[in-house]
């Protein structure tokens, strides 16, 4: 792991990883089972329309932007990184998060946390 970029005690400091292209969405995954997150509620502007989010937080901002940059590379959607409490965060809006969606869960059996699969299983058709 050392040799892609991870180091102990990483939070803060890790940046760049060596992970071929054909293999991101499943880091991607992983990363979303582990310090990421899904939100889906109705959209208080449009009550029949429902709001999507996906987001990635870091305490590394370089790593963030090393994400973002590969995922718009690989996939053409665009995030936004933002500061919140104690770390930064990436985050993809509706149409984004669905053409990742479709990107990270190719497959209805790779590997991933089950619970978070099922709030967003309804986005995978």
């Amino acid at each position: 792991l050392q040799q892609i970029g991870l180091t102990p005690k990483k939070s803060k400091t890790i940046s760049e990883l060596s992970i071929p292209d054909k293999y991101l969405a499943d880091y991607l995954r992983g990363y979303i089972d582990g310090d990421g997150s899904f939100s889906v509620y109705q959209d208080p502007v449009y009550p029949n329309s429902q709001r999507l989010y996906m987001r990635f937080a870091s305490g590394s901002l370089k790593h963030l932007q090393w994400i973002k940059s590969h995922i718009k590379s690989l996939f053409s959607v665009e995030g936004y990184i933002t500061r919140i409490t104690r770390c930064h965060e990436l985050r993809y809006a509706k149409t984004a998060t669905k053409t990742l969606l479709q990107a990270i869960y190719y497959n209805k059996n790779v590997p991933c946390l089950k619970r978070k699969r099922k709030l967003i299983e309804q986005f995978l058709n």
